[in-house]
């Protein structure tokens, strides 16, 4: 049966397809991704999901403006000068509209704004349109820009994020659990080998049971052991 995504659920997968790319062109002394390869992992997960991406530019908003400034230049003799030089700047809003091909009322608009300077407007201005689109798919899919063929290298230093984030998670859990414990035990000294049997039915270090519930990383497993434990305390207050 196929999913039944939403328009957000349907980016989010195409997200995780452009997650990270390597840097492919070099100019100007230094390295970019350009658009071309970005629009190759885009558009097949637009064509995968059927998406639109429809981009318009707001009436009235266009500029094109002459700036001028110079640059230092040597005569053979030696001597300095200053050359005059100009060029154009061409300046738009923009609005980015993707859109749902199998819902084409469920639709996403993010305003946008492109600039760029070249001698010619016309290619000033297509200049602007070609970094804007590189730039709008770049930062709305996060991707990550690499200098060097090394995507595991990046997928490891995020699964290294995802899991601090899950420890630490799991820790304020086990402070709960903590807590709970010692509030019980001073009461009731003698379910210390009870609790201890219900947190080695969750906890292991080594790939073994353990009575020692802060080597619980999973906050998922925390969480299940709290509430264990607290049906287990609530059961013995009312006996």
């Amino acid at each position: 049966m196929a999913e039944n995504l939403n328009l957000y659920q349907k980016l989010a997968r195409i997200r995780k397809m452009t997650e990270v790319i390597t840097k492919n062109k070099a100019g100007f002394n230094y390295r970019y991704t350009s658009v071309d390869e970005i629009l190759a992992r885009v558009t097949a997960g637009m064509n995968k999901y059927s998406v639109s991406l429809i981009p318009r530019l707001v009436p009235g908003s266009a500029s094109s403006e002459v700036h001028t400034f110079e640059k230092t230049k040597f005569t053979k003799d030696g001597v300095m000068y200053a050359e005059k030089n100009y060029e154009m700047v061409s300046s738009a809003e923009m609005t980015f509209t993707w859109v749902d091909d199998d819902n084409p009322d469920d639709s996403i608009e993010v305003p946008w704004f492109v600039t760029g300077s070249q001698v010619d407007p016309a290619q000033a201005f297509g200049s602007g349109l070609t970094y804007g689109l590189r730039q709008f798919l770049l930062q709305y899919f996060q991707i990550a820009s690499l200098d060097k063929e090394d995507p595991d290298d990046w997928r490891s230093k995020q699964k290294e994020a995802e899991t601090l984030e899950a420890r630490l998670m799991a820790e304020a859990i086990n402070d709960q659990i903590n807590t709970l414990v010692n509030e019980h035990m001073e009461s009731h000294p003698e379910d210390k080998p009870k609790v201890q049997a219900i947190v080695k039915k969750f906890a292991k270090a080594n790939g073994k049971p353990t009575a020692n519930y802060y080597a619980i990383e999973d906050p998922q497993v925390s969480s299940e052991l709290l509430g264990a434990l607290k049906k287990e305390f609530s059961v013995g207050e009312e006996k």
